[in-house]
């Protein structure tokens, strides 16, 4: 059970990668499946995995504003008047 820390504060989503943080979550995912966690254990899991699946759903909202800002820059340059959504 490597994945799952003793308390919910000792790891923070905000200074790991996205592709850490969604590795994380999914090692956590499969500690759980297994069932064979402990209840307390699951609940910092449990908790845990909602901070990961934020910081994921976030970072995912901010690269495609990315793309869709490099899209819309793009159009301009290139003399469009609408960018394609």
């Amino acid at each position: 059970m490597a994945a799952i820390p003793p308390n919910s504060e000792s790891t923070s989503a905000d200074t790991q990668s996205f592709e850490a943080a969604l590795e994380q979550l999914q090692q956590l995912v499969r500690e759980l499946e297994q069932g064979d966690v402990p209840l307390e254990q699951s609940l910092v899991a449990f908790e845990l995995g909602q901070r990961l699946i934020k910081y994921c759903q976030d970072k995912l909202a901010t690269a495609e504003q990315s793309l869709k800002q490099l899209a819309a820059d793009a159009d301009e340059a290139l003399g469009n008047d609408k960018p394609k959504s």
